[in-house]
């Protein structure tokens, strides 16, 4: 194999693939070294490509362990690489807790171990050497190994064989389901103008007492600080952080009356669509103030112990955002460390202090993170099975400051997207800088792990947005359409093993978002490790003009409807989504409006007849009226038959519930459609005071427990 050659499958870029047609596609040479300097590799340089190749494929055989070594906590044993020299050497070892606790140690000659895999490089052969450590408690351990010559420490994570599931989740009969909402988009009589935490508590309370017992969000990652063009919760600046523009600002600390613009708020209450960035500056005016009056007061202890808890990663970004965000007139934007910080907090009044925007924006975290907190204990304390369900985009914005701190680990010159599908023969490029599969490994996984920790908490399950990008991901190449690029694949065994551990550690269970081309390995796994799949009834089918029965989906599954990037059911059903997408060219290649129209009345007529044979139909309608439009009697009784779902969860989008059309998102816009910010037709206020929507949640619950 030539160097070439081993740096192409260490990099994991593949040398073909399977188009949306079944063909096994080659790659071009030309395509994959683009790349591959993508990733930094200098191609032209033979002596660059072969040290290269010597990094990843032989230079790991010279250490005993890689940073981070995945082992099974039920079979307990490190797989540990040795030079000749040293196999009838004395090795000691320990493995502790990551707290300092002594778990287990002992002494061993690697000779006498089991041999698990070798490699001879330049006529010397290394080899793989089992030590067995005993059943482990699936978690983190810190294994010390002590040779004659040398030692090493190395982070052992001993991964349960499946993720984390609640109790009931054994039981067919358990079938809870939900709500599916975008959180900016509620209205109230409280809020300032975008859905905030107290709205979701409340919704979560009142949604309680009509059987909702799962309530799925939209990603509440930390936006762009462009939020003009750039709020898209799956286009964020960061993902280990929280978007602060759902603080509720009258329940923050320090908040006092006389913050309150109402002028401004009452402006804000009446958009139809939320303007993000004059809520930054109406909702961060007022935190500002509130910051101040908390600190005046005298009241730092709990805000301080928030700051020493946190790793490095709230000041990473505490920085950026003083050099990026929000700023009040004259405040100077200075940056620092965890140190200074932690003295200008405890020893100055911080109004003096150089650091004090610096600590405004750690407070916007610790508000967001405490009022989060508080929507899950209500959705526990209302005795829902399962709560809050999270939501982790795929990817971070390439100018935010998750790709800006991690500059090694993302690729600045590629793009994730998609190959090309019968929509869009060029294939798909979304923007978002990749990881380098490379520098995953090299750096323990752990950009990875903090993910996962941060977004599993507050809540009861986390869906994994496009969950094969665990497997691999389409990257495309710099200066060229998407269609010129090609999969790139990525430690799955570790991914998968670390996305398990966290599961068990946080008690969340997993959601992964497997629509599209979904390979035949990724499915096994998901099935063998108990990560949920995602059912969306559209896209269900036996044909394509006929629906799948609801009654047949996927036991250990999430179903739905629709989602964000789809019509609403009274735009699918009037077919105003595909006038939408003619209107901005978006049906795609050889494809007319009067075909897609066509096929769509065909999809009317079959989903009519399956609702007829069980006696579903409301009396209004019958199995001729595909022409009619959809009225609320239609909705909610297509709602109700997809409810018998035999999946275990099913949620079902507010938007449908208010009999909106507009969708909250059309892929493949940027600035042509007017994406991420459409709020709903009605407030929370009225939607809880609805009796016939009081009597289809009844339904819903009884349908749900009769599957």
């Amino acid at each position: 194999m030539s160097d070439l050659d081993r740096l192409f499958y260490w990099r994991g870029i593949a040398p073909d693939f399977y188009n949306f047609r079944g063909e096994l596609t080659p790659v071009p040479i030309e395509n994959r070294l683009k790349l591959l300097q993508a990733m930094g590799v200098n191609t032209d340089d033979p002596g660059a490509v072969a040290q290269e190749a010597f990094e990843l494929d032989i230079k790991p055989w010279q250490s005993w362990l890689p940073p981070l070594e995945l082992i099974s906590a039920i079979g307990g044993y490190a797989d540990i690489n040795f030079p000749p020299e040293e196999l009838g050497e004395n090795f000691r070892w320990r493995l502790n807790t990551e707290s300092g606790e002594l778990i287990n140690q002992g002494v061993f000659v690697p000779a006498e171990l089991e041999e698990v895999g070798d490699y001879v490089h330049e006529g010397r052969r290394y080899t793989r050497r089992r030590l067995q450590l005993g059943h482990l408690d699936a978690n983190y351990y810190d294994f010390e190994l002590c040779g004659e010559r040398r030692s090493q420490t190395t982070k052992l994570a001993a991964a349960p064989e499946q993720a984390w599931l609640p109790d009931w989740a054994g039981d067919q009969q358990a079938k809870p389901w939900g709500l599916l909402i975008q959180l900016y988009t509620l209205k109230s009589n409280h809020n300032w103008g975008i859905g905030d935490f107290s709205d979701l508590q409340r919704l979560i309370i009142e949604s309680s007492n009509w059987g909702v017992d799962v309530i799925g969000l939209n990603p509440f990652h930390a936006l762009q600080s462009n939020l003009k063009h750039d709020y898209s919760p799956y286009n964020p600046s960061d993902r280990r952080f929280l978007n602060a523009l759902y603080i509720d600002v009258e329940q923050a600390c320090g908040f006092d009356t006389k913050f309150v613009n109402e002028d401004a708020i009452n402006n804000e209450r009446q958009r139809s669509h939320v303007n993000f960035e004059a809520q930054r500056q109406l909702k961060y005016q007022a935190l500002w103030y509130c910051f101040n009056n908390y600190l005046s007061a005298g009241k730092r202890e709990v805000f301080v112990r928030y700051i020493e808890q946190s790793d490095n990663t709230l000041l990473d970004f505490a920085n950026y955002q003083v050099q990026n965000n929000w700023a009040p007139e004259s405040i100077q934007r200075n940056s620092g460390n965890k140190k200074d910080l932690l003295k200008s907090l405890q020893m100055l009044l911080l109004s003096q202090s150089e650091h004090q925007l610096l600590a405004f924006y750690c407070y916007l975290q610790w508000q967001s993170d405490e009022q989060f907190e508080l929507c899950q204990k209500a959705a526990d304390a209302a005795g829902m099975s399962l709560g809050l369900v999270r939501d982790l985009a795929v990817g971070a914005n390439g100018g935010g400051c998750e790709v800006q701190s991690n500059g090694k680990l993302f690729c600045h010159d590629a793009s994730v997207g998609a190959p090309p599908d019968p929509l869009a023969l060029t294939g798909q490029n979304w923007g978002l800088p990749p990881m380098d599969p490379a520098e995953l490994r090299r750096t323990g996984f752990a950009h990875y792990i903090k993910l996962l920790r941060s977004n599993m908490t507050h809540c009861g399950a986390l869906r994994i947005d496009h969950a094969m990008s665990l497997y691999r991901l389409w990257w495309c190449p710099p200066g060229a359409t998407a269609d010129k690029g090609a999969y790139i694949y990525y430690p799955f065994k570790e991914l998968l093993g670390l996305l398990c551990l966290e599961s068990h550690l946080h008690k969340c269970a997993i959601i992964a978002e497997d629509l599209g081309i979904v390979p035949e390995e990724f499915k096994l796994e998901m099935q063998r490790t108990g990560l949920y799949s995602n059912k969306v009834f559209y896209f269900e089918k036996v044909a394509e003009d006929r629906f799948k029965h609801p009654r047949d989906y996927a036991h250990h599954a999430l179903a739905m409807l629709n989602n964000h990037d789809v019509p609403t059911i009274v735009s699918w059903w009037n077919a105003s989504d595909l006038e939408l997408r003619d209107s901005l060219d978006l049906l795609g290649n050889n494809n007319t409006l009067e075909n897609a129209q066509a096929l769509r009345e065909r999809e009317r007529c079959h989903l009519l007849s399956l609702m007829q044979a069980d006696n579903m139909l409301p009396v209004s309608w019958s199995v001729n009226d595909s022409g009619k439009a959809a009225d609320v009697d239609l909705v909610h009784a297509i709602l109700r038959f997809v409810s018998q779902a035999s999946s275990q969860f099913f949620m079902v989008q507010l938007e449908d519930l208010m009999m909106m059309d507009a969708p909250v998102n059309v892929p493949g816009t940027y600035l042509e459609h007017e994406n991420w910010s459409r709020r709903l037709q009605f407030s929370l206020e009225e939607l809880f005071a609805d009796d016939i929507l009081h009597s289809l949640f009844d339904s819903i619950t009884t349908l749900r427990k009769s599957i």
